[in-house]
């Protein structure tokens, strides 16, 4: 009986030591094809099983094989699933290249991670650099213009000649102005700042659960930019030329027989005008300088008018605006001609 015994534990051992034997460790290192640099988080999985780990921070990874597992996966996001088979070998060194065909699907979130945009909780929009270099734009705004859903532009009034208002999923306030948080490689910036030749792609973030990282600043949702990036290898040159031609479809009429003015005594009986349109000089000895006396009833233009209203030109005399100013030509009168 206590022969028997031994003999099953000798080979109850010998069973346990040749499946250990079955299983062997694969160590390596996964690197970007385009820099040479480790990719973190990359999956490794073995063909047809379920077992697998991930890279660490330097891209380096370790994974026990089981002996019937003959081939190594590689898969990363925005980067081409590569395979591997193992054979002998106790390292598998790879390098991934990017899938250009993926990586229009994946969006930066608030926290600056690349991630594909189906597996978001949240709605975000899109726009690679292709798209928004298509045709050139000096400006965000109008980069994005009509290559996002749910965002509006507004805008700027003509006398500040300043970028359009962004507006994400319609106003949330009273306040006319809605704009959104604007950051650049995770430095909050303004929208005048972004220089959209260096711009590699924009994500722009909607709702409470896009922008929670951000909070109150974000409440009208956030453009997320993300700039381009050097990479080794041979140097290159990127040459962008644009031009613009533009030419009115209509011209109003142009006057050279009026100047400039809003009304005259002939439409204002009893107004400081007199029937051609000027506004003659009044002198009173209680506010103006002696010296001054001489030019009462001189010829006066409305020196602000935008409007093209007043006296005829005829050649009369009249008091240009630089005639007030202190100097030799103080009190000039020049004739009114086209």
């Amino acid at each position: 009986m206590k022969k028997l015994l031994l003999l099953s534990l000798f080979l109850l051992a010998g069973l346990v030591q040749q499946a250990m034997a079955q299983d062997r460790t694969v160590t390596g290192r996964v690197t970007d094809a385009a820099n040479n640099e480790g990719l973190p988080g990359v999956t490794v999985l073995v063909k047809g099983t379920q077992i697998g780990g991930a890279t660490d921070v330097n891209g380096n990874y370790s994974i026990n094989v089981p002996a019937s597992g003959t081939t190594l996966v590689f898969s990363f996001v925005g980067y081409t699933t590569t395979e591997r088979a193992i054979g002998n070998a106790t390292t598998i060194n790879i390098t991934l290249g990017i899938d250009a065909k993926q990586l229009n699907e994946v969006v930066v979130t608030a926290l600056g991670y690349a991630r594909e945009k189906e597996t978001l909780p949240y709605s975000v929009g899109a726009v690679s650099s292709e798209n928004l270099t298509y045709a050139k734009s000096n400006d965000v705004t109008t980069a994005l213009a009509g290559k996002v859903a749910g965002i509006q532009m507004q805008g700027s009034p003509s006398s500040t000649f300043d970028n359009a208002n962004v507006v994400i999923r319609g106003a949330n306030s009273l306040n006319t102005s809605n704009p959104p948080l604007y950051i650049v490689d995770g430095t909050v910036t303004d929208q005048s700042n972004v220089i959209m030749d260096n711009v590699e792609s924009i994500s722009v973030l909607k709702g409470a659960a896009a922008t929670a990282l951000y909070g109150i600043r974000a409440a009208n949702g956030v453009i997320l930019i993300t700039s381009k990036k050097g990479v080794r290898g041979a140097p290159t040159v990127e040459l962008n030329l644009s031009a613009a031609f533009e030419r009115p479809s209509v011209m109003m009429p142009r006057q050279n027989q009026y100047a400039g003015g809003y009304t005259s005594a002939a439409s204002s009986p009893g107004s400081t005008y007199d029937a051609e349109g000027f506004y003659n000089f009044q002198y009173d000895p209680d506010t103006h300088p002696e010296s001054w006396a001489a030019f009462d009833g001189q010829h006066i233009l409305e020196y602000g008018a935008d409007e093209s209203w007043g006296p005829k030109m005829n050649g009369q005399l009249y008091r240009p605006y630089w005639s007030w100013f202190p100097g030799a030509d103080f009190g000039t009168q020049v004739p009114l001609e086209p």
